[in-house]
């Protein structure tokens, strides 16, 4: 069963989750102000519990992270930015992540859509695992 939430301000609002749409247009109101952070977990119990994490907005680029039973928490990277520190409002903090860690929202809704049929991480796409640990 998939759940899914939106930061709105301070609170967090409980979307429907049905299908890929749903989701898509949760995550397209990230703006890095009134809306900057989005989860959706899937509590299937043991194995396939899942979730991911995208938050930020701001000039249509967010944090991707990824969250499963069997993995360690791992971040979408955009290697064609730069490394230096980028500050981004996600989950009402400012954030300070290499620059790589800001992905484009096109690139976060790819990622998100394989999540969401698969309930793993793109192969295709790059990722790391940060050092820190997430929040699912």
């Amino acid at each position: 069963m998939w759940r899914l939430s939106l930061r709105n301000f301070s609170t967090y609002e409980t979307l429907p989750a049905s299908t890929w749409t749903d989701v898509a247009q949760a995550l397209r109101r990230l703006d890095g102000f009134r809306h900057d952070d989005a989860r959706l977990e899937y509590a299937g119990g043991g194995a396939d519990e899942a979730c991911l994490n995208v938050g930020g907005g701001e000039a249509g680029r967010v944090v991707v992270g990824i969250q499963t039973a069997d993995a360690d928490y791992i971040h979408l990277i955009d290697p064609t930015q730069d490394e230096a520190q980028t500050t981004q409002s996600v989950g009402g903090q400012e954030t300070p992540l290499p620059g790589t860690f800001y992905v484009p929202l096109a690139l976060a809704l790819h990622a998100a859509r394989y999540f969401y049929q698969h309930r793993a991480a793109d192969p295709s796409l790059q990722w790391v695992a940060p050092g820190f640990e997430g929040e699912c």
